[in-house]
């Protein structure tokens, strides 16, 4: 009997881990008075009610729905839901993320040093192109530093073997989720180089989902120097790693047994550079190519943007609304998604027109309507944390174009496949930055009382005592 019992523990330990991590996730909720806060505001219940919807939506979306694996998808929002505990209702996490935060945002201001001695000008007379696209070019100029040195890399793999060994994903999954925080969409493949002939289609459609929903660290600098908060733009890149790999396996589950499933020393493709002053001077580099990038999609862009507003504007001043614009459409069009994230009433439209630009125009432009709103005081704080979470990410259409430039050459054999996988993989990405967004809305308050650790240590010891004083009157 009892042999029959352990087999039967064996063989569906797998099937007990969601059950577990629920039981973890729920005490771990309660210690930390995160219950507390619905009951003083239950409105903050609408995101935990959106993160599920958005979950079925892309149950109903998946290609194979009978072929799930739940168990990756709840250790997946398990980690999100963690880390946002960690994060915003820690005092802990809290005050170290935004020590970090204050420290980046510091750090980056050394850039206006170089910038002043090249451009011999007030930064501010043209802000964007003295001010922001710089920063691109220091923060990959340090990157490319940290990479050289190693330390990059160990950091990506540290953060690789926690979602792995959690999750149950592929090395390669693993990998490319954890650099796409650091290096992007374009330059984490590279990192996997040799196992790309290998993906299985969801694997694949993985690699590509973790791309679009997060967002490099270089271009994170130049989203900093907008007013956004640091802390909470480099909180939202980390815990969509997670989401991005949740929502990918439910749009395309595994079907096949992937290569690198048990292989965790995944071996990183390193750059050619000889020596450390080479890789700083590549970098750089890089970084004034993204920043040419950059300015040629704004120009096109924006100037399509206002040719459409213009048309749409001659359209509806004939059925007399010459108001209508593209922004007008998105903010009523998108205005459920916003409030599924929590999104305070008054601000929805706001959040939905900034959610619209950011799929059809790009996120660049979106941050920057963003820090607009949050200087003119036209968005509620609660309101600023959920949208600068929900647009934490590349998941634009002309990122399509870019991620199948990037991946094309290394798998030309698969170029069809790869078309096919990205247009599916913007869907699923938009969805987890949503899911993101959904936790930023459940825990986040703005009027909360932090949680201590030294109040676990007070309750264990209360808890110590009173046991022992128990067992000390009970008699023999």
């Amino acid at each position: 009997m009892m042999r029959g019992i352990s087999i039967f523990l064996v063989t569906n330990s797998l099937r007990l881990v969601p059950l577990i991590l629920i039981v973890l996730l729920v005490l771990f909720a309660w210690w930390m008075d995160v219950f507390e806060i619905f009951r003083a505001r239950p409105h903050h219940l609408i995101s935990g009610f959106g993160l599920l919807v958005f979950i079925l939506f892309s149950w109903l979306c998946s290609k194979r729905r009978g072929r799930v694996q739940w168990s990756v998808v709840c250790w997946g929002v398990g980690l999100q839901l963690a880390f946002g505990i960690f994060i915003l209702r820690s005092t802990a996490g809290y005050v170290s993320f935004n020590f970090l935060g204050d420290q980046v945002q510091t750090f980056l201001e050394y850039t206006d040093v170089g910038s002043e001695f090249v451009f011999s000008a007030p930064l501010e007379v043209h802000f964007f192109l003295f001010k922001v696209l710089p920063v691109i070019i220091f923060c990959s100029y340090i990157i490319g530093l940290l990479d050289y040195v190693g330390i990059m890399g160990w950091i990506i793999k540290v953060c690789a073997w926690v979602m792995q060994y959690t999750m149950g994903v592929s090395g390669v999954e693993a990998l490319c989720a954890a650099a796409n925080i650091f290096v992007g969409p374009t330059i984490a493949p590279v990192m996997v180089k040799n196992y790309l002939h290998d993906l299985t289609p969801s694997e694949l459609h993985c690699v590509v989902v973790g791309g679009l929903a997060t967002v490099a660290g270089n271009v994170l600098g130049a989203y900093i120097s907008f007013g956004i908060s640091a802390a909470h733009l480099i909180s939202a890149s980390v815990i969509s790693a997670p989401a991005a790999l949740s929502v990918a396996k439910i749009f395309h589950p595994e079907t096949r047994r992937p290569k690198t499933l048990t292989e965790s020393n995944i071996i990183i493709e390193k750059g050619k550079e000889k020596n450390v002053l080479e890789a700083m001077v590549n970098a750089a580099q890089d970084g004034f190519m993204i920043c040419g990038a950059i300015i040629c999609q704004l120009i096109a862009i924006l100037a399509t943007l206002a040719f459409v507003n213009a048309v749409l504007a001659w359209l509806g001043s004939m059925v007399n609304c010459p108001q209508l614009t593209f922004q007008l459409i998105c903010r009523y069009l998108l205005y459920p998604l916003a409030w599924l994230m929590g999104v305070e009433i008054a601000d929805c439209e706001i959040v939905a027109e900034l959610i619209g630009v950011k799929t059809f125009v790009n996120e660049f432009v979106a941050y920057l309507q963003l820090a607009d709103h949050i200087k003119k005081g036209a968005i509620s704080v609660r309101s600023q944390v959920i949208a600068t979470y929900a647009l934490c990410g590349f998941t634009n259409l002309g990122c399509i174009g870019i991620m199948i430039g990037a991946l094309g050459p290394m798998m030309p054999d698969r170029k069809g496949e790869l078309a096919l996988t990205c247009i599916r993989a913007i869907f699923s990405a938009t969805i987890a930055c949503c899911m993101t967004a959904c936790v930023a809305g459940l825990l986040y308050d703005d009027g909360r009382r932090l949680f201590d650790s030294s109040d676990i240590i007070d309750d264990i010891a209360n808890a110590t005592s009173s046991f022992l004083a128990n067992t000390t009157d009970t008699p023999m």
